[in-house]
């Protein structure tokens, strides 16, 4: 008599690659990492576009922004991650290869986080981790698993909550203008102004230079200049050239953003050097422009022209 054979179990196949698969445990953390990273990187250098001013933002950096925040919000979520990783990795490929073009120029910022300055060195290598961390997950992209559902509901919640601050952003630092009466209307953007209507009328920009009474007794002649602009360091090279050792001390250099060094020639001279900032980015239309104050009052306003000047 035959004794009936026990009943085996057939397994069936299996969904996606097995548990040992490299890469698996780690493709959740790794995508939502660089998600995240990407958002906040995206959302900083939006934060400082419309800061300085959005209109007179470069197209790359607009595209730039935009697109950091569209592929974090896409990692975050999950969905389509084999898309999102290449994507990813050719993102952070390009970073890579910006951050080091920056750190060998001698570069002090890399200027991907926006206002927030950090070294290129060190963006170079948080963006060789992330792609050694992209690499390791890799083999795991063949998951068949959808995201849970938590991820792509809080990739929808990021992108409504982005949204929101990038629309108060917009609307908080619109334009501002500074009328020649010396009000301020507008927005905490940047700051329009135009100082050939000041003739006549006491110095507008005076309670944003932090030049306390200085100039608001004796004779003065301001030249508003970009460091960056060859024809503003010529002008203050022939204004200086032209004035007497006296008149010197009646010079007053205001730098416009954004800061920097001058030439180290036109440093040692006996002249007041003042910036014109205060958390704002002021805009001229022309420079470099010269204005004539007498006790606080302006005379007029000019622009340089190179050859025979008076001075004052």
């Amino acid at each position: 008599m035959n004794r009936p054979s026990s009943p085996q179990t057939t397994t069936g196949p299996r969904d996606g690659p097995s548990a040992t698969t490299p890469g698996m445990s780690g493709l959740v953390p790794v995508t939502l990492l660089v998600g995240v990273l990407l958002l906040i990187a995206g959302a900083l250098s939006g934060y400082a576009l419309i800061a300085s001013g959005v209109a007179g933002a470069p197209f790359a950096e607009l595209l730039r922004v935009i697109a950091e925040i569209i592929l974090g919000l896409w990692l975050i979520s999950g969905l389509e991650h084999r898309t999102t990783w290449w994507l990813a990795t050719i993102t952070f490929l390009a970073f890579a290869g910006y951050s080091a073009v920056r750190f060998f120029a001698g570069k002090a910022t890399c200027g991907c986080f926006g206002m927030v300055h950090v070294h290129p060195l060190y963006t170079l290598v948080m963006d060789l981790v992330i792609l050694a961390g992209l690499v390791y997950v890799k083999p795991a992209l063949n998951l068949t698993k959808k995201p849970a559902r938590a991820r792509p509901i809080l990739a929808v919640f990021l992108a409504l909550a982005t949204t929101a601050l990038g629309g108060w952003a917009i609307y908080y630092y619109r334009p501002a203008t500074l009328h020649s009466s010396g009000k301020l209307t507008g927005g905490h953007g940047v700051v329009h102004f135009e100082p050939a209507a000041w003739a006549g009328k006491p110095l507008p920009i005076a309670p944003w230079l932090h030049a306390g009474d200085l100039l608001n007794h004796g004779h003065w002649l301001l030249v508003f200049y970009h460091h960056d602009c060859q024809v503003c360091i010529h002008a203050i090279a022939g204004v200086e050239k032209r004035l007497s050792p006296e008149q010197l001390h009646h010079l007053v250099l205001i730098e416009l953003a954004p800061f920097g060094a001058l030439p180290v020639n036109l440093l040692p001279k006996p002249v007041h050097h003042l910036r014109l900032g205060q958390n704002r980015t002021w805009h001229c239309a022309i420079t470099p422009l010269l204005v004539d104050v007498h006790n606080g009052v302006v005379q007029q306003t000019r622009l340089y022209a190179p050859g025979p000047w008076s001075g004052f």
